[in-house]
């Protein structure tokens, strides 16, 4: 990739949790590329597509979700293999892509975002009239 579409804003390391506040986790991201659009993969256990949330804002995508596992009715929680608390990653978009045709899907706590790039104009040859 010569230039950069999209650039991370934060490091992908959790956030500290203080006892007031809940833990605001960066998702693990794969990024794909190829010519017509970029991918990304974010793996965000314990969301759904009710609890997602994803905008752009002077050329800055964002991405959060709550994620937060409760025990069934009736049942206590005992163990649990990860954190809950909220996930956020920010990215830059560089002008070669269109924020406005941005989609995304969320299946089993994995999201994934498609972001179309813009048509690259051709050069033409422009023909001299007599």
């Amino acid at each position: 990739m010569s230039e950069k579409a999209i650039a991370k804003r934060e490091e992908s390391l959790p956030a500290e949790q203080s006892q007031d506040t809940e833990a605001v986790f960066a998702p693990n991201i794969d990024i794909s590329e190829n010519d017509g659009k970029i991918e990304l993969i974010l793996d965000m256990p314990g969301t759904d597509r009710d609890s997602v949330e994803i905008t752009v804002e002077n050329n800055t995508l964002t991405i959060e979700g709550d994620c937060g596992i409760e025990a069934p009715e009736g049942y206590e929680l005992v163990s649990r293999e990860y954190n809950t608390g909220k996930y956020r990653r920010d990215f830059t978009l560089s002008n070669d892509v269109e924020s406005e045709k941005i989609t995304a899907r969320s299946k089993n706590g994995v999201l994934q975002v498609t972001i179309p790039k813009r048509e690259v104009k051709k050069p033409r040859k422009i023909k001299i009239q007599s």
